[in-house]
């Protein structure tokens, strides 16, 4: 086997190849189409298994490969493992299928043409939209901010009104009024 894991004469790759295969996988780990492609991997860097099992495991491999054909790992998966898995490459009229389909005779490229002008119309609305939510939001933050200012205006005179009042702080630009008691005018 060649050391950059190129063809060989060897009926299966190496398990370390099969290993990068796998690492290719990593990022799309949560995507539907993953798992499918990781288990067939997985039991491909099985070293034991006899060359029939290898084989079968790798036609099951490319099928894997072609059904999930638009998956983002595929097309580098299919390039480190070219000596062994060969899918035919992915055709537009593939990716419309795979992507809402196309309606019988409508030509593909007006299909795509379509679709370009709608997602273009489509984020140009959707643009606006988050201007305005921002806009709107820098306008309540504002307003909460100086809410919030009033507020603490409020509560600094509230507290030091309540400390005058309770003579636990002398004031001294206003003289301490005298209270006039029932009390003194009875001596």
């Amino acid at each position: 086997m060649s050391s950059d894991g190129a063809q060989s004469s060897e009926s299966r790759p190496s398990r370390t190849l099969i290993l990068q295969a796998i690492e290719l996988l990593r990022p799309h780990a949560a995507l539907p189409s993953t798992m499918p492609l990781h288990d067939v991997l997985y039991r491909l860097s099985d070293m034991d298994m006899v060359s029939e099992e290898v084989e079968q495991a790798l036609r099951e491999l490319e099928r894997m490969c072609q059904a999930h054909r638009i998956h983002p790992a595929v097309p580098t998966l299919i390039d480190v493992l070219s000596g062994w898995v060969s899918v035919p490459a992915l055709t537009l009229e593939d990716v419309l299928d795979a992507n809402g389909g196309l309606v019988d005779g409508t030509n593909p490229i007006v299909e795509v043409q379509r679709r370009l002008t709608r997602a273009r119309e489509t984020d140009v609305v959707l643009r606006r939209r988050i201007e305005q939510l921002e806009q709107e939001n820098r306008s309540k933050a504002r307003l909460s901010n100086g809410l919030a200012g009033v507020g603490a205006m409020l509560l600094i005179f509230t507290i030091l009104g309540w400390l005058a009042a309770t003579e636990q702080v002398l004031v001294p630009w206003t003289p301490p009024q005298e209270i006039p008691s029932e009390h003194k005018d009875a001596n």
